[in-house]
């Protein structure tokens, strides 16, 4: 599997999320503090161009910001995260249920 980093401030509410989803999902990451590692830290905008966290380097993917429907469509078929079915709005209140 790809080698996920995650990097993270102590008082990161989305990178708190980010460690949440991955552990919940059982899927391996480390989790680098920018603010105890400069050399992280030094990483993370080599990476990612900016000072935001949390930052998510997965392979030659990099997402700044935590959003869960980002990384499932982004990574659910290499992480073989388990498919749940999708909805489509229709009109007004109207909702089908769309293949997955």
């Amino acid at each position: 599997m790809t080698t996920i980093n995650l990097y993270t401030t102590p008082m990161d509410i989305q990178g708190a999320k980010a460690k949440a989803w991955f552990s919940s999902h059982k899927i391996s990451f480390t989790n680098h503090n920018v603010v105890a590692d400069q050399a992280a830290l030094k990483r993370m905008i080599e990476v990612s161009g900016s000072r935001n966290v949390p930052v998510i380097e997965i392979g030659d993917l990099v997402l700044v910001g935590f959003d869960e429907n980002e990384l499932v469509c982004s990574l659910g078929r290499e992480l073989k995260l388990p498919r749940e079915p999708m909805y489509q709005t229709l009109g007004v209140g109207g909702l089908i249920l769309a293949s997955t």
